[in-house]
C-alpha cells in the first residue's frame, strides 16, 4: 500500500500536460465540408488568423483535446491549431473493453525516447539508449475511477505499473497537441524507474 501511494504522489507531481475541459478526449470526424474541399486549421481560434493546413473533408477520427468559444484543438501535419467546431460530428472510437483506452493510442516520451503500446491484455515498453529497455509486462489488474472511468491503472507483472489518463499534454519537444498523459513505473536492480509522457489516437 505504501508503495502504491508513493507512485501515485510520484505521478501526480510528474504530469506533463495542463487540464482540459473534458472527463475523457473526444474523438470527431469532419462534417458538412464538400467532397472536392477541405477544412482550414489555422494558428489561433479565429476565421481570420494564418492557415497552417488543412483537413479531408471525411477526415477522422480526430482527436480534440481543448476546446474554446466553438474551436477546437487538434493536430495536423505534426502541428497543433484550431478548426471550427461547426464542421465536427462527434463519433466514437473503438476501445479496450476493461481499460476503456482508444485502440491504437501511440503512447512515449523524450529523455531518454520510449514508447509503449497497450491492450488489455499486456504493454510493451521500449526505450532507446535507457535502462531497462525493450520489455512486455502482462496486465494483472485495471482500475478506474469509479465516477467518470478515468484515470485508469495498470497492475503489471515484474512490480510494473501505469497510468493514462484524458489530459491535454506537450511532450516538449513537437508541436504535437496529445489528447491522453502517460506514465510508466519499472522496477530494475537499481531502483525503480518513472517514465511519464503523452499519447494520442492518430487520424486513419
Amino acid at each position: 500500500m505504501i508503495r502504491t501511494i508513493t507512485i501515485l504522489a510520484a505521478l501526480a507531481l510528474a504530469a506533463p500536460a495542463v487540464a482540459q475541459e473534458f472527463d475523457d478526449t473526444i474523438y470527431y470526424r469532419v462534417s458538412g465540408v464538400a467532397q472536392d474541399d477541405s477544412l482550414n486549421v489555422r494558428i489561433l481560434p479565429d476565421a481570420t488568423s494564418e492557415i497552417l493546413g488543412v483537413l479531408a473533408h471525411d477526415a477522422g477520427p480526430v482527436e480534440v483535446v481543448q476546446a474554446r468559444d466553438g474551436w477546437a484543438l487538434v493536430t495536423v501535419e505534426d502541428q497543433a491549431g484550431w478548426v471550427s467546431m461547426r464542421f465536427l460530428e462527434r463519433i466514437e472510437v473503438e476501445r479496450h473493453e476493461t481499460s476503456g483506452l482508444p485502440v491504437g493510442l501511440q503512447c512515449g516520451g523524450t529523455e531518454p525516447f520510449w514508447n509503449v503500446s497497450v491492450t488489455d491484455e499486456a504493454i510493451a515498453f521500449s526505450a532507446l539508449g535507457a535502462m531497462p529497455e525493450d520489455q512486455s509486462f502482462d496486465v494483472e489488474h485495471i482500475a478506474r475511477a469509479h465516477s467518470i472511468g478515468f484515470p485508469a491503472w495498470f497492475d503489471l507483472s515484474d512490480g510494473a505499473s501505469a497510468w493514462f489518463e484524458p489530459r491535454m499534454c506537450s511532450d516538449g519537444m513537437s508541436e504535437i497537441a496529445h489528447g491522453w498523459t502517460a506514465h510508466i513505473v519499472i522496477e530494475a536492480e537499481a531502483g525503480p524507474y518513472l517514465y511519464s509522457g503523452c499519447c494520442r489516437r492518430p487520424m486513419d
